[in-house]
C-alpha cells in the first residue's frame, strides 16, 4: 500500500492536506483487508485526518508510469471533475453513489471509469469515503463489438444473400437460417426427413458427389472447405458457393458449420468480365504500345516497355542510357507542337498529342502520346508516366477511308461529298459555273455490252473531262453516268468548254475491241445568278439538262431563271400532299357510265379531286404522277377504296339504287402483299358486295409479276369484283393476256375516241376491231372521253356497251350524282360549244375577233412576293376593269393570289395586275377565267385610250397593228400547243 501526498484538490469547509504515510496503524482491520484484496484502484479519504491513500494509482490505469503518478484532479476531463467533487461531498454526508465518469488517457482519448463512492461509517459517524475506480471501456467495447457482429451477421445474410447452416453428424440434424432454407427450397425443416436426399434432388450428380466427398474426407481440424455448385430453381439454374468447417470428435466428424451464398450474378458478371478481358487482351496484343516512367527527382528513366523498341526500332537499353533520345526523331514540322505540350506537362497538366517521328531511310510513323504528371504532397512533380501508341496504320487507314469517302471508287474522281466541301469554299468567289454532264443512253451500253465495258466507259469519260477542264476547275462523279463540273471561268468560256466536251466525246471510244459512240447532254447554271447554295445550283443545272434531253440530247443549255406558274404550283402541291390526306382535303367525284343503246345509268367511275385550300380544286392529272413518284399512291389508293365503300353504304342506307363504282388502282397498290386483306377488311366494314366494285388497272400492270397477278385476279373473282383495263390500246396488252387474266371490261382510251366517226378511217377500224374482238372474248367495252355527237353515234352503231364522257356528263360531286341515281337515265347533251361568260363588269368590254396572245405570272401569293417565270395565255376580251382569258392551267378563284398579265397592243407593252373572280370549264381540261384589275388611275386612263382606239379599228373593220393576235380558235390553239410540248 502506498501513501501519496497531493496538492489540495477537494474543498469542503477548508483545504484537506494529504500526507505521505508508510502505513496505516490506526486504521481498522477491514480497511486494510479491503485495500489488500481488491485489484481495482481504491482510494480512501479519511475525513478526520484529512488524508488520502490508495492501493494502485489511477494514473497507471490511464497509461502513465507509476513513477509519474499524476494528481487525481488531472485524471478526469473537466465536466467529470465537477461531477466527482459533487458526489464525493455527498458521500461524506453518508450517501453511496455509483457513477460513470470520463477519465483522460495518456494519448488524450477518453475512457469510461466506473466510480463508486462508499461512505465508511462507524458508530453512525462517517469516518471517511472509499473511492473505487474500474476501467470498463474494454467491457463496453466487447459488448458493443458483439452487438455489431450480430447485426453484421444479419445484414450479411440479407444484403449479401448469405445463409448459415449447421449439420450434426451424430444426430443427423440440420439447422439453417431463413435464407438457407430459401436457397434449398425448404418451406419447413420438419418436413425434410433426409436432408442429404433433399439436397441431392436439387443438384447435378457430379456437384453432389463432389460435396459428399469433401464433407466425408479426412480433413484437418479447422480447415475450411470451399465448394461451388449449381442448384435447379423455378428461375432456372443458379450458382451457389459454400464455405464450411468440420469439427471432429474422437477423430470422427461431429459438427459441420458453414455459409451458403447465391453467386449467380457474380458468376455471370465474372463471365462477362472474362469475355471483356479477353477482348481487351486481343486489342492490347495487336497494338504497338510503349510504356515508360521517368523519375524527375533522380532525372532518370525508371521503366520502359519493349513496345518502345518496335516503335523506334532501337534497343531498349538506349532509352535507359539516354532518356531523351526520342526527341531526336521528332518530325521537324511537329517539334514546336511537342515542345509546347511538354511545357504544359511541366505545369502539372496531363497531355495528349499526336505527332510524327522520322526514322532512318526517311520512314515516317505517326505516334499518339498520353503522359500524366505524378505529384507529391507538396504538389511537386516527382514522376511522369507515359504511353506511346504507334498509330501509323490507323492514320493510313483514315487517309484511305477519307479518300474513299471523297472519291468515286471506280473513276477516282471526287464524289458528291467532296463537291459539297469544295462548293462551300467556292462560294467566296464572285462567280463561277456549274455544269451537269449526263451520258445519253448509257443504260443501253450496260444492257448490250455488259457492266464491265460500261465501267470502262465511265472511267474514260472521266479522264477526258478531267483533261478538258485542266486547271480551270474540278470534275466530280455523281451517280453512275452523271458528272458535275465546277469552272472558275467566264460564261463565254464555259459555253466554249461545253461545245468542246460534246465534240470530244463524239469521237468513238475503242474498248475491248468495240467502237463505242457517245453523246452527252449538258445543263449549265451560274453562281450566284442561278442560286447561292449547292442544291439550288444543282437543281437549276439539272432543269437545263432535262430540257436538253427532251429536245433531242447531245447539246447543252443554260438554265433560264424563269419558272412558270405550272412549276410553281407543282412545287407547292408536292409539299402539301400528305397533309391534305390527314385534313380530308380529297374528295371523290363520280362520272356516269351510260348504256349506249338506251341511255340507262350503268355505274360510275370514282375520280379523286383535291380541294386545296389555296389552289382550289386540283385534278388527278396533276397530283397523281407526284403521288406515284413519291410512293404516296398506295395510301391514296386505299383512301379511294375506303371513300367509295363509305359512299355506297350511304346511298344504300338512303334507299337509293346501288350501281357499280369503278376505282383506279395503281400497280404498286396491287402488288402490295396485304392488298386483298386490306380490301376485304374495308368491304366488310361497310358491308359492301363485290358486284358493286370494279377495279381499274393500266395495261402495263399486266407486264409484271404475271403469276402473282393471276393469283390476285383469281381472288378478286371469288369476291365477285370486276376487273377493267383502263386506257386500253395505249400499252402493250395482247388479247391473249386478256384471256389469261380473265378481264371483265376494257376501256378504250380517249386518244382513239377523239377522231372516231369523222374522217379518220384508221381510228374507226381500230375501235371496230377492239369492240369485235372483246365481245368475242365475252369482255364488255367502255368508250372514254366521248364529247361529240358523231363520236357517240359511231360507237352506238358499233355496239360499244357503255359510254363515258362529257357528252353525257362531266365528273360530279356525290350529291349531284345522286340525282342521276334516282332518275336512272341520262340524256345526251348538245355538242359542247365555247360559250363566253356573261358580262359581269361595270365597264364596257372589247371582244377580240381572235384571241390576243399574252402571258401571265403570279407576283403575290398569300401576302408574300414571289418571282416566277411566265406562262402563255389567250386573252379573249378586255376592259378598263378587267379581262377574260382562257388556258389549260387550272387556277383557283382566290383573292390571296395576285396575277400579272403581259401583252402588247398597238406596239405598247402592258403589265397589269389583277385577281381571278370567276372560273368556268369550257372543254375538258380547258378553263376560262374572269379577272378584275388592281391598277392605278393613271394606268386605267392609258388603258381607256387604248380601248377607244380598239373600238375605232374594230368599227372600221381594220386589223390591229403591232399586236400579238392569233388567227385560230382558242381551244384549237391550246390543244396544238400541248401536242408541241409533248
Amino acid at each position: 500500500m502506498v501513501l501519496r501526498s497531493s496538492k489540495p484538490f477537494f474543498k469542503f469547509k477548508k483545504n484537506i492536506p494529504v500526507k505521505r504515510l508508510p502505513q496505516l496503524p490506526d486504521k481498522s482491520k477491514e480497511i486494510t483487508n479491503l485495500f489488500e484484496s481488491v485489484s481495482d484502484t481504491v482510494y480512501y479519504m479519511d475525513k478526520t485526518s484529512k488524508e488520502m491513500v490508495y492501493n494502485h494509482p489511477l494514473s497507471k490505469q490511464l497509461g502513465f508510469s507509476s513513477s509519474k503518478n499524476r494528481p487525481l484532479h488531472k485524471c478526469f476531463e473537466k465536466k467529470s471533475s465537477i461531477e466527482f467533487k459533487k458526489y464525493l461531498e455527498d458521500a461524506c454526508d453518508g450517501n453511496t453513489h455509483i457513477r460513470f465518469l470520463n477519465g483522460k488517457y495518456k494519448d488524450g482519448s477518453l475512457v469510461v471509469l466506473q466510480t463508486c463512492f462508499i461512505p465508511h461509517i462507524k458508530d453512525e459517524i462517517v469516518m471517511g469515503v472509499f473511492i473505487m475506480f474500474k476501467n470498463i471501456s474494454q467491457v463496453e467495447k466487447v459488448e458493443t463489438d458483439l452487438q455489431i457482429r450480430n447485426l453484421a451477421l444479419k445484414l450479411a445474410e440479407t444484403s449479401a444473400n448469405l445463409g448459415t447452416f449447421e449439420y450434426n453428424y451424430e444426430e443427423e440434424s440440420f439447422i439453417g437460417s431463413p435464407i438457407t432454407y430459401e436457397y434449398l427450397h425448404i418451406k419447413d425443416i420438419k418436413d425434410i426427413k433426409d436432408i442429404s436426399s433433399h439436397v441431392q434432388s436439387l443438384m447435378a450428380p457430379e456437384d453432389f458427389n463432389s460435396m459428399v466427398g469433401q464433407f466425408t474426407s479426412d480433413k484437418k481440424i479447422n480447415e475450411l472447405i470451399t465448394l461451388k455448385y449449381k442448384i435447379n430453381s423455378n428461375d432456372g439454374e443458379k450458382m451457389f458457393k459454400s464455405v464450411a468447417n468440420i469439427q471432429y470428435k474422437e477423430n470422427r466428424p461431429y459438427l459441420l458449420t458453414g455459409i451458403i451464398q447465391d453467386i449467380t450474378k457474380e458468376v455471370e458478371i465474372q463471365r462477362e468480365l472474362d469475355v471483356k478481358e479477353q477482348y481487351l487482351k486481343n486489342i492490347y496484343n495487336n497494338l504497338s504500345i510503349g510504356l515508360w516512367c521517368f523519375d524527375m527527382e533522380r532525372n532518370e528513366l525508371a521503366f520502359a516497355s519493349k513496345g518502345l523498341e518496335s516503335i523506334y526500332d532501337l534497343p531498349l537499353q538506349k532509352f535507359y542510357d539516354k532518356p531523351d533520345i526520342s526527341n531526336e526523331y521528332i518530325h521537324p514540322e511537329d517539334i514546336a507542337k511537342v515542345e509546347n505540350a511538354r511545357s504544359n506537362l511541366m505545369k502539372g497538366e496531363k497531355i495528349e498529342l499526336t505527332y510524327r517521328i522520322k526514322l532512318e531511310k526517311n520512314q515516317v510513323k505517326w505516334l499518339h502520346e498520353e503522359t500524366i504528371p505524378i505529384k507529391n504532397e507538396e504538389g511537386v512533380i516527382i514522376q511522369c508516366l507515359g504511353a506511346l501508341y504507334d498509330i501509323t496504320s490507323q492514320k493510313d487507314l483514315e487517309h484511305e477511308i477519307d479518300y474513299l469517302s471523297k472519291h468515286d471508287d471506280l473513276t477516282g474522281l471526287p464524289n458528291r461529298r467532296e463537291f459539297e466541301r469544295i462548293f462551300g469554299i467556292w462560294v467566296n468567289k464572285e462567280n463561277f459555273t456549274l455544269m451537269s454532264v449526263d451520258i445519253d443512253r448509257f443504260k443501253y451500253i450496260n444492257e448490250t455490252l455488259g457492266l464491265e465495258i460500261g465501267d470502262e466507259v465511265l472511267v474514260e469519260v472521266g479522264k477526258k473531262l478531267h483533261r478538258l477542264v485542266k486547271e480551270d476547275g474540278l470534275v466530280f462523279q455523281f451517280g453512275s453516268d452523271e458528272y458535275i463540273i465546277l469552272l472558275d471561268t467566264t460564261p463565254i468560256k464555259s459555253n466554249q468548254l461545253a461545245n468542246e466536251i460534246i465534240k470530244t466525246l463524239e469521237i468513238p471510244f475503242n474498248i475491248q475491241g468495240y467502237d463505242i459512240y457517245l453523246t452527252v447532254s449538258i445543263g449549265i447554271s451560274f453562281y450566284p445568278t442561278d442560286g447561292k447554295t449547292s442544291s439550288e445550283m444543282l437543281q437549276r443545272a439539272n432543269i437545263a439538262l432535262n430540257m436538253v434531253k427532251k429536245n433531242g440530247k447531245n447539246n447543252f443549255k443554260i438554265y433560264s431563271s424563269t419558272k412558270n406558274i405550272s412549276t410553281f404550283k407543282k412545287y407547292k402541291l408536292e409539299k402539301d400532299m400528305r397533309t391534305a390526306l390527314c385534313e380530308e382535303q380529297f374528295e371523290l367525284y363520280y362520272q356516269p357510265r351510260i348504256d349506249s343503246y338506251n341511255g340507262k345509268l350503268e355505274g360510275a367511275e370514282a375520280l379523286l379531286r383535291w380541294n386545296h385550300p389555296e389552289w382550289g380544286l386540283i385534278s388527278p392529272g396533276l397530283f397523281i404522277p407526284m403521288a406515284v413518284e413519291s410512293g404516296f399512291i398506295i395510301e391514296l389508293s386505299e383512301y379511294v377504296i375506303k371513300k367509295a365503300c363509305q359512299q355506297l353504304d350511304s346511298w344504300r342506307n338512303d334507299g337509293l339504287p346501288v350501281r357499280p363504282v369503278s376505282v383506279n388502282i395503281s400497280p404498286r397498290s396491287l402488288m402490295k402483299e396485304d392488298f386483298i386483306e386490306v380490301l376485304t377488311q374495308t368491304m366488310n366494314a361497310y358491308n359492301i358486295k363485290g358486284e358493286w366494285l370494279e377495279l381499274e388497272i393500266t395495261e402495263d400492270t399486266l407486264l409484271t409479276k404475271e403469276p402473282y397477278l393471276i393469283e390476285i385476279f383469281s381472288k378478286l373473282k371469288e369476291m365477285e369484283i370486276s376487273i377493267a383495263i383502263d386506257d386500253f390500246g395505249t400499252g402493250y396488252t395482247s388479247f391473249t393476256q386478256l384471256k389469261e387474266f380473265d378481264i371483265d371490261i376494257i376501256k378504250i382510251d380517249k386518244s382513239f375516241i377523239k377522231n372516231c366517226g369523222a374522217d379518220s378511217h384508221k381510228d374507226n377500224q381500230i375501235i371496230s376491231s377492239m369492240i369485235h374482238l372483246a365481245h368475242g372474248l365475252g369482255i364488255e367495252v367502255v368508250a372514254e372521253g366521248v364529247e361529240e355527237i358523231h363520236q357517240y353515234s359511231f360507237l352506238k352503231q358499233k355496239e360499244c356497251d357503255q359510254i363515258q364522257g362529257y357528252y353525257f356528263s362531266k365528273p360530279l360531286p356525290a350529291q349531284e350524282y345522286e340525282f342521276y341515281l334516282k332518275r336512272g337515265i341520262l340524256r345526251p347533251k348538245s355538242q359542247i360549244k365555247l360559250s363566253f361568260e356573261k358580262n359581269r363588269r361595270q365597264f364596257y368590254r372589247m371582244e377580240f375577233p381572235y384571241p390576243l396572245l399574252g402571258s401571265f405570272s403570279i407576283v403575290e401569293f398569300y401576302n408574300e412576293s414571289v418571282v416566277i417565270g411566265k406562262s402563255k395565255v389567250l386573252i379573249e376580251n378586255i376592259s378598263i376593269g378587267g379581262l377574260r382569258f382562257i388556258t389549260k392551267l387550272q387556277l383557283p378563284v382566290n383573292p390571296e393570289i395576285m396575277l400579272r398579265f403581259y401583252f402588247k397592243l398597238f406596239g405598247k407593252d402592258y403589265s397589269l395586275d389583277g385577281k381571278i373572280v370567276w372560273k368556268g370549264e369550257v372543254k375538258p381540261e380547258i378553263f376560262q377565267y374572269g379577272v378584275k384589275f388592281n391598277i392605278e388611275e393613271q394606268t386605267r386612263d392609258e388603258l381607256a385610250d387604248t380601248m377607244n382606239k380598239l373600238y375605232v379599228y374594230k368599227k372600221n373593220n381594220k386589223p390591229i397593228p403591232e399586236s400579238n393576235f392569233i388567227d385560230t380558235e382558242a381551244v384549237i390553239y391550246l390543244n396544238r400547243q400541248q401536242k408541241t410540248i409533248k
